[in-house]
């Protein structure tokens, strides 16, 4: 639940867009601290990001220039989202007052306050797919048809599909 803010952009001489590294460290915030720090930079992202949309590259502009404005509006939008999830989780961890994260988060889980995204199945769920596509038999392997088990908007990934 600890998040340290991402590293300062690397210096050098390309002017190239490219997205900053994150630590894999705890944050040596508070978590009030934290929740201030994330809101500051979910203002300053939300700004960038504006500033950037209502001055978009001109239609004349192709390759390079197109693909780096592209490139960073999609990283500021992830950003956006990704800070303001963080910020909704630490208001509700500290209101929970929970210290394990295993039980704060099947507090959440029961709460309907957030719900399992069907695009990141947990290991468990992947493994129970596994069980039932090895226990359907070739035919549905013959076919190509695996969408009988799959419930209709689930994702599965490249190396899912290829294991059925």
């Amino acid at each position: 639940m600890f998040s340290s803010p991402p590293f300062p952009a690397a210096i050098g001489s390309q002017k190239k867009f490219s997205r900053p590294l994150l630590p894999g460290t705890m944050s040596k915030l508070s978590e009030e601290e934290q929740i201030r720090s994330h809101e500051a930079r979910f203002r300053a992202i939300s700004t960038e990001l504006a500033e950037l949309r209502s001055f978009p590259p001109d239609r004349k502009v192709k390759g390079r220039e197109l693909e780096e404005y592209r490139q960073r509006d999609e990283y500021l939008d992830f950003e956006k989202t990704r800070y303001g999830t963080y910020i909704m989780l630490l208001r509700a961890k500290i209101r929970s007052g929970e210290e394990d994260l295993s039980v704060f988060e099947s507090l959440l889980l029961e709460d309907n306050s957030l719900q399992r995204a069907h695009s990141s199945p947990t290991l468990q769920d992947s493994s129970q797919a596994s069980q039932a596509s090895s226990s359907r038999g070739n035919s549905s392997k013959a076919s190509g048809c695996s969408s009988k088990t799959r419930q209709e908007g689930q994702r599965h990934s490249y190396r899912q599909a290829v294991k059925k």
